[in-house]
């Protein structure tokens, strides 16, 4: 019995000692959490959500674009690709994203004929010319695309060679510009004019040439955009009735000296059919009787100009004049920038297909991360309640439940789960800080299991946890390749060693990611999509040389079905397989000279006590009967295991 008693004096002495011991850490963590600053730590989340955000953006438009496309036309494959690296091409050379050159292919595409797709070179160089042409107009792709698109329309341009409309089409884009640089008309008003007038000029055989020298005329005379497009047609339909005007206008004309077969003759260019129709300026009221309010004033102001209309029809063709204008436009500042920025977003589209599009999983779980760290302030109010509330006795008396709590995770033991418990249930009656209790507790459990399964699925536990698990996971990532890296300096130098710890910090992020896609694919209808990410992940992780011989000969096990046996007493490295120690060599020892008497005996502790009568006038007055119920019940079991040792 005095054994007995000295042994539950050492037993209660180092309980005592954890309790202070425990006290001593809870209080330097919340002096520790007084220092830190939880908005610090949030703004670090929300920076590397919006790294990821950043580093996903360029690549995932790309790729959207791309799928888009590749449903619009059909392409697929090698083509496919072209047009990609052909939409990237693009976007370095004029300073645009990728993605918005795959956007003006998709509306060349929709606009003209999904046909041309089939073609990467024509569509590349439609896509050239959308480029330069934006640059004219203030950068915008869409608005470049619609005039180009439009023009070709309205004059139906032959689609049947892609190659030869492609070329067409950069002509017609330095016509406009031409025109624009001689005229008073800009590209956005050229383009509402066409619209209107395209279509009628093409049937009167005018050339898209002298098309645009009439518009920019109409425009000085006050015909803006589609006003002077509709002008513009009206005088066509008139120049065009030819034999069909009206008599007692054709024979008044005629008398006037006006071939009306001239006006209608296709083969003549516009100039020339006006000044067919000139001799009637001598009779302006027959004049206007005939061609009415919609063509007169238009009609009299083309036969005016004259001389200009041809001079401005030879300064608009065979020009240069769009790429001329674009250079000097992509000198400045702003668009060297841009070009700038598009060569660090070209970048992130390599970096985005060189992971498969994986980065797009880092964003989204990047974004959860910062979902979860938001709620870090809730630990911090827990930390400033137990830190303000009830007087010092209180908060020791506080500290000491937590203490029990802590053994109880610390130990496993069943009585003291039991004493805990009463701790626990005390503490929920007597203060609501009791639920803050459960909240510490409750965190503490889930750290636990995730290191314990750390190799299983508690890295993706741990990383969905926040700034404290993506810690923790860093420690456990670095011993798990501490080996590797130690190797790395020993055989590649520094720059080697100082390569392989960046290799081993990206998989601080790969490996959890890889356990996280493991578990959804195991929900009904996510095995394809998270099975393949999963899978993805792992082969980037084996070309970086991430994967350990531990996780390679737990998969192959796993697939036949095969369990490491468990040895008794034996310890087991990061492999799952035994390592010899102090311990297993004694068994073995034993097992070979037949050992020795066995003078030790196990004392399971189930149901310690039944019930416990408390009469406390106050919560330690309770505590302390608890105490002394507790230890005499630990001294009947002590003394009934001394017997049987006996």
């Amino acid at each position: 019995m005095g054994k007995l008693n000295a042994t539950v004096e050492k037993v209660e002495a180092s309980t005592v000692h954890m309790d202070q011991s425990f006290s001593k850490a809870f209080d330097s963590i919340q002096k520790d959490i007084k220092t830190i600053k939880l908005s610090s730590i949030l703004d670090q989340v929300d920076r590397v959500a919006n790294s990821f955000t950043s580093l996903n953006k360029p690549g995932m438009e790309l790729s959207t674009s791309m799928y888009d496309l590749s449903a619009m036309t059909g392409v697929a494959g090698e083509k496919l690709e072209q047009i990609e690296k052909n939409a990237r091409k693009s976007g370095l050379a004029f300073g645009n994203s990728a993605a918005s050159g795959a956007e003006a292919y998709k509306l060349i595409l929709g606009q003209l004929t999904p046909e041309i797709a089939k073609v990467p070179d024509a569509l590349d160089a439609m896509g050239k010319s959308v480029g330069t042409t934006s640059k004219l107009m203030g950068g915008d792709q869409v608005a470049a695309t619609e005039l180009l698109t439009t023009a070709m329309n309205q004059y139906q341009v032959s689609l049947d060679d892609p190659i030869l409309a492609s070329e067409e089409m950069a002509k017609m884009m330095n016509v406009m510009a031409a025109a624009a640089g001689e005229g008073s008309a800009e590209l956005p008003q050229i383009k509402q004019a066409l619209e209107q007038a395209g279509m009628g000029a093409k049937m009167a055989n005018v050339s898209f040439e002298e098309t645009n020298a009439a518009l920019q005329i109409l425009d000085k005379a006050g015909k803006k955009g589609s006003e002077g497009g509709v002008a513009l047609r009206n005088v066509l339909v008139k120049l065009g009735q030819g034999k069909y005007i009206p008599k007692e206008y054709q024979k008044q004309l005629q008398l006037l000296g006006v071939d009306t077969s001239k006006l209608a003759d296709k083969n003549s260019t516009l100039s020339e059919r006006l000044e067919a129709l000139k001799p009637a300026m001598k009779d302006s009221a027959l004049l206007s009787a005939w061609l009415g309010e919609g063509a007169d004033g238009a009609t009299k102001a083309l036969m005016e100009q004259i001389p200009e209309l041809e001079r401005l029809t030879g300064a608009v063709t065979g020009t240069n004049a769009a790429y001329e204008q674009a250079a000097i436009v992509m000198e400045s500042p702003l668009e060297k920038n841009k070009r700038l920025q598009a060569q660090i977003d070209d970048f992130k589209i390599s970096l985005f297909n060189g992971t498969n599009g994986l980065i797009g999983y880092a964003d989204v779980l990047g974004g959860l991360a910062r979902d979860v760290s938001d709620m870090s302030p809730l630990f911090s109010g827990m930390a400033s309640v137990i830190t303000t509330v009830g007087s010092a006795t209180k908060r020791a008396a506080m500290l000491a439940k937590l203490s029990s709590v802590w053994n109880v995770i610390a130990t496993g033991a069943t009585s003291a789960f039991t004493t805990a418990q009463w701790y626990l249930n005390a503490a929920m009656a007597a203060n609501p800080i009791g639920l803050i209790i459960v909240a510490i507790v409750a965190l503490l459990v889930y750290v636990t299991i995730a290191i314990k399964k750390w190799d299983e699925y508690g890295a993706a536990m741990l990383q969905l946890l926040g700034p404290i698990g993506w810690l923790i996971n860093a420690f456990m990532t670095l011993k798990k390749h501490w080996d590797s890296i130690t190797e790395a300096f020993k055989s590649e130098g520094i720059l080697g060693g100082l390569k392989r710890i960046g290799q081993v910090l990206l998989d601080v992020l790969l490996y959890p990611m890889q356990q996280l896609l493991e578990i959804l694919a195991k929900i009904p209808g996510m095995k394809g999509l998270a099975g393949g990410g999963a899978e993805k992940i792992k082969g980037l992780r084996k070309s970086m040389d991430l994967v350990t011989p531990g996780e390679t000969k737990k998969e192959v096990e796993a697939k036949a079905g095969i369990k490491q046996p468990k040895i008794p007493g034996a310890k087991l490295d990061e492999n799952g397989n035994p390592t010899p120690d102090d311990s297993t060599n004694k068994t073995n020892e034993a097992i070979a000279t037949g050992g020795t008497k066995n003078t030790v005996v196990n004392i399971t502790l189930k149901n310690l006590i039944e019930s416990v009568q408390i009469s406390g006038k106050d919560f330690k007055d309770s505590a302390n009967q608890m105490k002394e119920q507790s230890q005499d019940a630990l001294m009947r079991v002590l003394a009934s295991a001394n017997t049987a040792a006996g």
